[in-house]
Parts: structure tokens; C-alpha cells; sequence
């Protein structure tokens, strides 16, 4: 899973960021892929959805049937031989990156994080041992001290589907501002780890959203490069206890640390609260669709080859 954690301390706030770019849940009495490990007496079961590995905790029992084993799981069971078959499919070299390890065993690789080792000889009743790629979170937990920023966050995550953990102490007794803008720093950093060499990301991302009366464009590239672009129009000083001017300022603080250029703007609207949370929302999509793996270029999206 590509994951980033920064905690930023200052004078002024202590913030702790967490992103999961590869975060989805796993409904396990819907599991797309089943697969039964055995060895040294933990015998593990593993479900799979189309991006990540998740182990899956719970009761399972196993059930001979001639020569083929059979794996239940709820009310579903699967054999070993379709569970391999799945694998297969899913660690297949078009959209993988096939190694070799130490030992000789190949395994694949793929950009969500699963990690399947071939074993070699392997039978029937002793498939692929998928490395543990436990969900980390899968919501987000957002604490800045300022109720419509919380919101706001909540929304970036859910609509670009990331896992995020956010906890800011900050001098909220004198304004936001140092919150906000530290948020976004660390935010900004978290994404940049997260990615790190950018391989096989897509790099570009542009959404329109529009909210009622509202319409706001939000369009970036994981450049390496960062730059602002924004054009919020006019905005009502206060939506709650959050300083409007502070929008820039978190956007500003995000590009820069997170490497990005980045071009925010609002061609029309009203409500300064639809205006706002219309970004949000699109800086979410916008940056989904730039960070999604491309199965077609497993490299850096660069002629240059560096972002």
C-alpha cells in the first residue's frame, strides 16, 4: 500500500497526517478471491478486491472433496484450483512487475501492494503466499479544532478514496491559520512519501464539480514542480469559525510540499459554503485520478524519467 505519515511540530501546532492512497474496504460475505496458505500450522486466509490485499480475520474451516481442496468461507466456498486460477489472473505479468527472490521463487509485484510469491512445486492444496497487506484504515479520522475544516477533509478523502488520519493541536485561541496551513503542509508531505519515485501513476488529474449554483474546476500534475493557480472570486470572510482566506493558504501550503502544480477555480456561484466544499471535492476526484496506477506504464511518466 502506498502510505505517508508526517507529524509536524512548530511553536504554533504539533500535526500528525496519515494518507492511504490505496484504501478500500472488503466486504468478506462478498470476497472476490480466496486464498488458503498452509504451513508451519497457521493455515491464513486472504480475500482480494480489485486493487489491494486484505486479510481477512474471522472463522473458516477447511473440506476435502476427492483430490481438491475446498475453502469456506460464510455461506461461499472456493477450491484451490479456482483460487489459483484468480490469482493467476490478478498477478499476471501484463499488469505486474515479475521478480525472482533470493531463494529462486518468483513472485509478482503489483503497484497496490500485493506482494504473491510462487511456490515452487507447489500442489494443489498449496497455492500462492500472499504477503500480509493488512487495511491500515479505511476512513478518515479528521481532528483539526475547527468543525467546518473537519468537514472539508472528510470530504477530500471520501471522494478521492483515500484513507486519511489527521490530529492537529494548534493556537486556536489566537486564529487558524497556523493550523491550517501546518495541516497542509504535512498533508502535502504525507502525499509526497506516499508516492514516492511516482512510478506508474497516471500524473495528471482535472475535475469539474458542480454544486448547485457552483461550478468549480480543479486541475493538477504531480509534477515535481509546485505551483498555484487560484481563482476563488469573492467568498464571505467566515463559514462557521473557518477564516475563507485560509482556503488559499491550506491549497498553497498542499502544492508546494506535496510537489505539485496545482490550478483551482470557481467560474460561478453564490454560496460561499457550496464554493468552498465544491474544491474540496474536486481536489479529491482530481487527485484520484492522478495518483491511480496506469497498467500501461510502469514507469515514471516522464520523458525525462524523474518527477
Amino acid at each position: 500500500m502506498r502510505i505517508g505519515k508526517i507529524n509536524r511540530v512548530t511553536k504554533e501546532t504539533d500535526v500528525t497526517v496519515e494518507i492511504n492512497l490505496d484504501c478500500a474496504e472488503l466486504d468478506n460475505n462478498n470476497v472476490s478471491v480466496i486464498v488458503y496458505h498452509e504451513g508451519d500450522g497457521n493455515e491464513i486466509i486472504y480475500g482480494y478486491d480489485e486493487n489491494v490485499t486484505l486479510k481477512i480475520f474471522g472463522n473458516y474451516t477447511k473440506q476435502t472433496s476427492g483430490e481438491d481442496v475446498i475453502i469456506k468461507v460464510g455461506n461461499g466456498t472456493i477450491t484451490v484450483k479456482e483460487a489459483k486460477d484468480k490469482i493467476l489472473n490478478i498477478c499476471s505479468e501484463d499488469d505486474n512487475e515479475t521478480n525472482t527472490d533470493d531463494n529462486g521463487n518468483e513472485y509478482v509485484y503489483n503497484y497496490f501492494g500485493g506482494h504473491c510469491t510462487i511456490c515452487s512445486g507447489a500442489g494443489e492444496d498449496t497455492i500462492y503466499n500472499c504477503a500480509e497487506s493488512q487495511r491500515i484504515f479505511s476512513e478518515a479520522e479528521v481532528s483539526s479544532g475547527i468543525g467546518f475544516f473537519d468537514h472539508m477533509l472528510n470530504l477530500f478523502a471520501a471522494h478521492g478514496q483515500f484513507g486519511l488520519k489527521v490530529v492537529c493541536k494548534g493556537d486556536l485561541e489566537v486564529d487558524g491559520h497556523h493550523s491550517v496551513e501546518d495541516i497542509g503542509i504535512a498533508l502535502g508531505g504525507a502525499l509526497k512519501e506516499a508516492l514516492g519515485e511516482k512510478r506508474g501513476i497516471t500524473r495528471y488529474g482535472t475535475f469539474f464539480l458542480p454544486m448547485d449554483e457552483t461550478l468549480a474546476l480543479v486541475s493538477l500534475d504531480i509534477s515535481g514542480r509546485p505551483f498555484l493557480v487560484c481563482e476563488l472570486g469573492e467568498l464571505a470572510p467566515m463559514i462557521g469559525n473557518f477564516d475563507t482566506e485560509l482556503v488559499e493558504e491550506f491549497l498553497r501550503a498542499f502544492a508546494f510540499n506535496a510537489g505539485i502544480t496545482l490550478h483551482v477555480k470557481i467560474f460561478y456561484g453564490k454560496n460561499s459554503h457550496h464554493k468552498v466544499e465544491a474544491i474540496f471535492k474536486a481536489l479529491g476526484h482530481a487527485l484520484r485520478a492522478a495518483v491511480n496506477v496506469d497498467k500501461k506504464n510502469k514507469d515514471v511518466p516522464s520523458t525525462k524519467g524523474v518527477l
